[in-house]
């Protein structure tokens, strides 16, 4: 946020320089070499993850800061909006040769003012509180949730979330090791120029068939997955942090057939359980 936002700085405090950790972060990830003894990472983190040769970084940089005057961050947390999500996810989505859903195609319902996030926490003076979104397929699609391998499924959004101080968790139910979000109903009655069928052709077509993505995530992911969902049968989110199984393994017993790794750089920079990313057997 610092780097998009520098505008927003205190007088002379320096941002946190993301373009120059987006293009060193694209040289190693795609030739190869390792992280260790990269200034400014942390040891731990240092693996070679041996990507195949079509793997890129997408830098959502450019679309973040064509729309830096709206909101895109909350005030008083370290995430982005979802809207900030749904833009991220653009870029993502273009990379990826998708058609992005537009903006029309969501209904945009406001499920809080009342969100204080970590950063308040953290400082501990008095604040505005942020409004807190939740973005819906006009054209009526729907997924369901599985938490840890729950045999029961749940919604995307955990309402009960809304009542407590940790709201974020509304977003996926907060952090889970492994969450699955299935497609259960297709849309069918969309907001484009050409209506239901536009939609149709897109959510049933090839586009979506018989792909599976698998999102590797810290919480950034939360608000950016249902966007992602609108163009695969199923997406799995895996947090490291708390998935112990092995992931090679998942990989290929699930069939996954896309991979993204979406983490905040400053986090990215010193988590020190990517390096299962980067285990064999």
């Amino acid at each position: 946020a610092s780097w998009i936002l520098k505008e927003k700085l205190p007088f002379a405090a320096a941002p946190y320089d993301q373009g120059t950790v987006v293009r060193m972060l694209e040289k190693r990830l795609t030739d190869g070499s390792s992280f260790s003894g990269t200034e400014g990472y942390d040891s731990d983190a240092g693996t070679a993850f041996n990507l195949p040769a079509d793997a890129m970084v997408v830098d959502v940089e450019q679309s973040l800061r064509e729309h830096r005057l709206e909101e895109i961050y909350y005030r008083t947390d370290h995430h982005w909006t979802v809207p900030g999500a749904y833009y991220g996810y653009r870029a993502w989505a273009e990379s990826m040769g998708f058609v992005p859903r537009e903006k029309e195609e969501f209904a945009a319902e406001t499920v809080s003012r009342n969100f204080l996030g970590t950063v308040q926490a953290k400082v501990g003076v008095a604040a505005e509180p942020d409004r807190m979104e939740r973005w819906v397929p006009v054209d009526g699609t729907e997924w369901e949730a599985y938490y840890d391998r729950a045999e029961e499924p749940a919604g995307l959004y955990a309402e009960s979330a809304l009542e407590s101080r940790d709201k974020y968790r509304f977003y996926l139910d907060g952090n889970h090791g492994l969450t699955e979000i299935r497609r259960v109903k297709a849309g069918g009655n969309g907001a484009g120029e050409n209506g239901a069928g536009e939609n149709s052709a897109r959510e049933n077509g090839a586009e979506t068939s018989g792909r599976k993505l698998c999102i590797i995530r810290d919480s950034y992911a939360n608000s950016f997955a249902p966007f992602a969902a609108c163009h695969y049968d199923s997406v799995f989110l895996v947090d490291l942090r708390y998935f112990n199984g092995d992931l090679e393994t998942f990989l290929e017993q699930e069939g996954i057939t896309d991979i993204l790794a979406l983490y905040r750089i400053p986090g990215f920079a010193v988590e020190n359980s990517v390096w299962k990313m980067g285990k064999r057997g």
